[in-house]
């Protein structure tokens, strides 16, 4: 079913997937969430191949009924669908296109029957005469064997994109991961260059601009008229960039970073990864000094500069790109945005009494690192990062916050957790209990695609194991299921639980003004500082990456505007 969905459904916009397994409720907008769900949760009945060893081809999943073909005969677009397809799937090598060339070729004779069998059903019922029927099915006909011709094969395939299609060609770039020289009697094909794919940004951006809808939303001037910021527009950053000052319309470039892997069939080290990674940032950090400089042109009147507003990263990403130390217990000083140190981080939660990373700051340690090694682990930075090479970026103004790891899977998981371990210890109600009610809770539609598993015991200790969605609907619940159990003016820790939900409502807001910032840093302090007194645990670099949200707000726009898509 899941080869189902990847075929004839992956690309549908409305596209809503539940899992259904043993009754779960969670629901996807894309087929990747939803593998990566029944992976996770439901692994013992995940399956790719079949009982023989064999992969599946679409067409042993389409088997369809007669409300099925119905479905799927009614989409007046679907040949363009299969087509697209095979224009966003990103291993086109050419085994790849071969394979997808074939099952097109599935689908189009698929396609045919379905056609036939509504024919046939319009003409048993008369409303449709004998000639009508025969130009039809000849036209029809006449198109899918076009069709089916053109996509015979992978390099037939690409002839047909190009032609039909906007289409930008990947660049083939070879890398050098054994650290030789290239052999050139290489006779087992094992030089240690791997074969990477890197799709223009230059080309891509003019492509898009093209589209009218795409275009207009660039011309739109979205600053703020009443200091409300809603948007980067509004933020420091955008303000104070030269590039922008400007050219108020410059493309706003923002880069995402998340689960670089590299999809080769052997392994490869940390290491080779690591270099890979900053390797493939070059052609693309060399079109970005282009677009600083020289203008991309839409095919029209308009012409555009443009450079990386921010990137959207997870912590380890961000630390990677950034050239900072990814892991947070080797080095003295653990934060991309200050200077502090693990002792410091416990000792305060007011921004002001840590020194802030800037550009200039940054470069003077990358400097003395690039001269001592030794001091890497003293400033908490390794190496230079290669997008401070552009003239409008630096990593110090334009690495975003991780809230949904923050957050749900950082100090709001390890908070809750606490709290109800206390109130269980101090007998107001059982986690037998509260699973109960979890379990018979009446759930809005919005809930429901994140209702929370029940919550497991270690020892006597309530765990939680809890998706960054199901973390939240789980916090915004729980005064349901459990808030009658509890005396609300005497208990400090659920006094603290309260503290946090109103936290996470100001943080989680699409707008802010500065009054809401000055509150909002009030708030972040309290809340830790309650955490501090109430419980013996130490201060760990996600709490602290917290207390920066304000100012990171006031730079670059709202954290929550930067969500893991699946919440």
């Amino acid at each position: 079913m899941l080869k189902h969905y990847e075929y004839v459904h992956n690309y549908d916009k409305n596209l809503q997937l539940s899992c259904g397994v043993s009754g779960c409720a969670k629901v996807y907008r894309s087929v990747r969430y939803l593998k990566k769900h029944i992976q996770q949760y439901h692994s013992d009945l995940f399956h790719l191949n079949d009982a023989n060893g064999q992969e599946e081809t679409v067409l042993d999943y389409l088997n369809l009924g007669s409300e099925e073909i119905d479905e799927f005969g009614g989409n007046e677009n679907n040949d363009a669908d299969v087509i697209d397809i095979t224009s966003n799937r990103p291993d086109q090598t050419h085994p790849a296109s071969d394979a997808i060339a074939f099952e097109v070729g599935g689908l189009l004779m698929l396609s045919n029957e379905i056609l036939v069998q509504k024919l046939r059903r319009h003409f048993e019922i008369g409303s449709l005469d004998e000639t009508g029927f025969a130009d039809i099915l000849n036209q029809h006909n006449a198109l899918t064997s076009n069709l089916s011709e053109a996509l015979s094969s992978g390099s037939k395939l690409q002839t047909y994109v190009k032609k039909h299609m906007t289409y930008i060609e990947p660049i083939s770039i070879s890398l050098n991961v054994s650290g030789d020289a290239p052999d050139d009697d290489d006779s087992d094909g094992d030089d240690g260059m791997l074969p990477m794919q890197y799709i223009p940004i230059l080309k891509t951006l003019k492509a898009l601009l093209n589209q009218e809808d795409v275009l207009a939303q660039v011309l739109e001037d979205r600053r703020s008229k009443d200091g409300v910021i809603r948007d980067f527009c509004d933020g420091d950053v955008f303000r104070e960039s030269p590039l922008f000052q400007q050219h108020p319309n410059a493309l706003q470039v923002m880069l995402y970073n998340d689960e670089f892997s590299c999809t080769i069939h052997c392994a490869i080290g940390a290491r080779i990864t690591k270099f890979l990674q900053f390797t493939l940032c070059l052609p693309l950090i060399n079109d970005l000094k282009l677009l600083e400089t020289e203008v991309c042109v839409d095919g029209s009147n308009y012409h555009f500069y443009g450079t990386v507003s921010f990137v959207a990263a997870d912590n380890l990403a961000a630390h990677g790109l950034g050239g900072f130390f990814e892991n947070f217990s080797s080095a003295l000083k653990l934060c991309r945005f200050c200077n502090a140190t693990k002792e410091s981080m416990a000792l305060s939660f007011d921004e002001k009494r840590f020194i802030l990373r800037t550009s200039s700051s940054y470069d003077a340690q990358v400097k003395l690192v690039c001269q001592n090694k030794v001091l890497a682990s003293t400033y908490g930075v390794k190496h230079p990062s290669p997008l401070n090479q552009l003239a409008f970026f630096h990593v110090c103004n334009g690495l975003t916050a991780d809230i949904a790891h923050d957050l749900f899977e950082g100090f709001v998981h390890e908070s809750i957790e606490l709290v109800l371990a206390s109130l269980v210890r101090k007998d107001f109600f059982t986690v037998a209990h509260l699973n109960d009610v979890i379990d018979q809770f009446d759930y809005s539609v919005v809930d429901k695609a994140n209702k929370p598993p029940p919550v497991s015991l270690h020892g006597t200790s309530p765990k939680l194991r809890l998706t960054q969605s199901q973390m939240w609907t789980f916090a915004r619940l729980l005064p349901f299921f459990v808030g009658d159990h509890v005396p609300q003016e005497t208990c400090d820790e659920w006094k603290f639980f309260l503290q946090l939900l109103d936290y996470i409502e100001h943080l989680c807001a699409q707008a802010f003004d500065l009054a809401e910032l000055a509150n909002l840093k009030e708030l972040t302090e309290d809340l830790h500082t309650s955490f501090c007194s109430l419980f013996e645990h130490n201060v760990k670099p996600k709490r602290h990456f917290s207390i920066h949200y304000p100012g990171l707000i006031k730079k670059i726009w709202t954290p929550s505007s930067l969500l893991d898509d699946e919440i």
